[in-house]
């Protein structure tokens, strides 16, 4: 076995940092050369530099602020000069192609800081060439707190921060040499408990390995409250089936180099398995055909299945767990009714596995769980200080962004269906590039801090415990934020756009006692009302086939938004439609894709006309003008507007028509210009019988007089009877929504 690299080793640059003395610009003045105060020993006495607010300036007359955290020089000798001092400066660090040098030369820091930069695209990767090639890092340290020097306590180490920001030539004087800053953790070592990687660079699995990881299970199923809770939520609520219909059983012909595909109909329903998440990519050689079942269940040979299952076949036995659970080679690909039943099934297949393990950085089944590391990159930086200004002693430097760009920002976690697993799963071993991550509720941690992870990241499995029976209103606007992050991921086919949420629709509906008829098309009846003003976040498209009503988010391809529960709260106040019925046909079960779907309302509506698109914001078009009646609104002011698809504000001239607003509400604003804002669905009349909408889009109008306004000051305002199902003695509209 090679040896391995040696650890804490830092260049020049990178020393530098953890020397001198650091003081805060803001407690240093310089002032008259003949006033300076200077100690015997020729240190700098009270004076101070001017402060960051008061910037240097040049000939185009940018500003820029200028680092509060500096670093003092020695005086001596001072007092016989007749200049002004210049012993303050913000220290210099590597340009980025001299990091790059520095980290290949083994410095652990620069190390850090260049892959930081790496992974993140919104630095190195966005910038012109002739711009990273000036660029050059400038150090600043200060307090992880907003202190000044003299109430900082110089014998005890408190945590710090590090910022590299990066400027033009090393400029910090002027705010538009300003290019990015990556910021990092300074904290005390003892406090940390971190270790170095327990695996070597290029080994597959340690007895070290496999002994952490058992630690963390064992920990996890004795010690953790929270997820020993969410384990018997699941064998609380109403049963569901204890074990996958299928497992592949990876002892009974491991002598043969096979694996088995059994029926787990006789099982002991308490038997453990492990299951995969993974990246399915473009093609998946081997998979369970209706053709190929028997072959399965009489063995399936290790080597010919794609690297990632072989890992995870290895990785299962190593832990001493014989069952294993992956899509597919336990559901039957080719067979629609068996797919949707299992798919159906995911709340009870992850929720009651033993493990998750998820291919975290690999982008297809091919990539495998393991790869090869960067032993440096995934171990921790201690370096000891000798600086003034803060406690020396000795430091570990973390990157705090470490869990979200390993682990959040993965290749596996943008695809749609892992969002469930991952929630539904009691726990996680996440496979990133440089170690393995652990997950459960109560802990994350890692190779490199065993006993925790220093991040600061939230997560969105923290929400999976807030929904409860007893606060409704939280555990829908919980779905809520589910869906939100849902609609952020990639589906490879839009079918699948409700089946890829049923898991979480089937734990919420139970948890929270509800029915699967409450379930409707990705949205719960209990708050309807002021769910359906959804609308969507930049970019969205219309699915072509259908998947869901209008009125679903599911029936969109994009980021969706909803009210915060602020304006939730007026909305509910202000309600002004009802909804008198609602129906879905599901395909099979109440969670999953629906053949078709409607709502009735009761309520305002009014005849629209909004024209004049405006593309000139990419990823942000808009329409500029709204017409209620006689009343014109302008874009800039009076009022906002979301199209479901974002080509038909392309299109808006082949198809601009006349519209509906179905008002779901007007309420006072007084901390606003307009007194009132309205808000509710922009609807355009389907062909067929009279009365029948389809939603295409959100509307929110600010106004001072919407009595007048919406009243209608003719009979043209009126709608005609072809329009609408019936109308009740308040004027009222009855009208169905597809």
């Amino acid at each position: 076995m090679p040896d391995l690299p040696v650890l804490n080793i830092l260049c020049q640059e990178c020393q530098s940092i953890f020397e001198g003395h650091w003081v805060c610009r803001d407690e240093v003045e310089i002032k008259d050369p003949k006033d300076k105060d200077i100690t015997e020993d020729g240190a700098l006495g009270e004076g101070s530099l001017p402060s960051g607010s008061e910037s240097s300036s040049d000939d185009d007359g940018d500003f820029y602020e200028k680092p509060d955290w500096v670093k003092s020089t020695s005086v001596d000798g001072a007092r016989e000069l007749s200049r002004e001092i210049s012993s303050f400066f913000s220290p210099l660090h590597h340009s980025i192609e001299d990091l790059e040098v520095s980290a290949q030369n083994g410095c652990h820091l620069c190390t850090l800081f260049h892959d930081r930069l790496l992974l993140d695209p919104k630095y190195v990767a966005e910038l012109e060439e002739a711009r990273l090639q000036r660029a050059k890092g400038v150090i600043i340290v200060r307090p992880e707190s907003n202190v000044l020097e003299n109430d900082i306590d110089t014998q005890v180490p408190q945590p710090l921060m590090l910022n590299v920001s990066y400027f033009l030539d090393g400029n910090c004087e002027r705010e538009s040499s300003h290019l990015f800053t990556i910021d990092f953790d300074i904290q005390f070592a003892d406090n940390m408990k971190a270790s170095s990687p327990i695996s070597r660079p290029n080994q597959r699995v340690s007895g070290s390995t496999l002994q952490s990881i058992r630690a963390w299970v064992v920990g996890c199923l004795s010690n953790h409250d929270e997820c020993q809770a969410h384990v018997q939520v699941n064998q609380s609520l109403p049963p569901l089936k204890g074990l996958p219909t299928r497992l592949l059983d990876l002892t009974q012909r491991w002598d043969r180099g096979q694996v088995t595909l059994e029926e787990t109909i006789n099982f002991d329903p308490t038997s453990s398995y492990i299951t995969l998440s993974h990246c399915w990519g473009s093609f998946l050689p081997v998979r369970l055909l209706k053709s190929l079942f028997k072959s399965f269940r009489e063995g399936i040979l290790i080597k010919e299945l794609p690297k990632t299952f072989q890992d995870a076949i290895e990785f299962a036995r190593a832990l001493q767990i014989r069952y294993l659970w992956i899509d597919a080679l336990c559901i039957i690909q080719d067979s629609q009714a068996d797919w949707l039943r299992e798919a159906l099934l995911m709340s009870s297949v992850y929720s009651n596995s033993w493990l998750n393990l998820a291919a975290t950085s690999s982008t297809n089944s091919h990539g495998g769980l393991f790869h090869s590391r960067n032993f440096v990159r995934s171990s921790p930086c201690t370096v000891t200080a000798s600086w003034k200004g803060f406690a020396p002693g000795s430091y570990t430097i973390i990157d705090g962004s470490a869990w979200t760009r390993r682990v959040e920002d993965s290749p596996l976690n943008q695809r749609a269906w892992v969002l469930q697993e991952r929630l539904l799963a009691p726990r996680t071993i996440h496979f990133a590039s440089d170690q393995i991550f652990w997950e459960c509720r109560h802990t994350r941690a890692c190779e490199t801090f065993p006993k925790g992870v220093p991040d600061y990241a939230s997560r969105v499995i923290d929400t999976l415990t807030e929904i409860c029976a007893e606060n409704l209103i939280g555990s829908n606007e919980e779905w809520l934020h589910w869906v939100k992050e849902y609609t952020k991921k990639t589906l490879t086919r839009d079918s699948d756009k409700l089946v890829a949420i049923a898991g979480l629709a089937t734990y919420a509906q139970r948890k929270l006692n509800w029915t699967e008829d409450d379930y409707v098309a990705g949205l719960w009846r209990y708050d309807l009302s002021v769910d359906l003003l959804w609308r969507v976040a930049g970019v969205g498209a219309k699915i072509s086939s259908y998947v869901a009503p209008s009125w679903s988010w599911a029936s969109i391809r994009g980021e969706i938004y909803f009210n915060s529960s602020e304006n939730r709260n007026i909305i509910r106040r202000n309600l002004a439609i009802k909804i008198i019925s609602i129906a879905i046909s599901p395909m099979r079960g109440g969670m999953g894709p629906a053949h078709h779907g409607y709502l009735t309302i009761q309520g305002p509506l009014h005849r629209i006309h909004l024209s004049k698109p405006d593309l000139s914001v990419q990823d942000y078009p808009c329409l500029q003008k709204l017409m209620i009646g006689t009343t014109e609104f302008d874009n800039s002011s009076d009022f906002e507007d979301s199209l479901d698809d974002d080509s038909w504000y392309h299109q808006w001239h082949l198809r601009e028509q006349e519209t509906y607003f179905c008002r779901f509400m007007t309420a006072p604003t007084p901390h606003l210009d307009e007194a009132f804002t309205s808000e509710g669905l922009i609807l355009e009349h389907s062909s067929g019988e009279g009365g029948i909408y389809r939603r295409i889009g959100w509307l929110r109008i600010f106004l001072n007089e919407p009595q007048i306004v919406f009243a209608g000051g003719s009979a043209a305002d009126e709608l005609a009877p072809e329009e609408y199902i019936s109308k009740n003695d308040s004027g009222e509209y009855s009208f169905t929504i597809i």
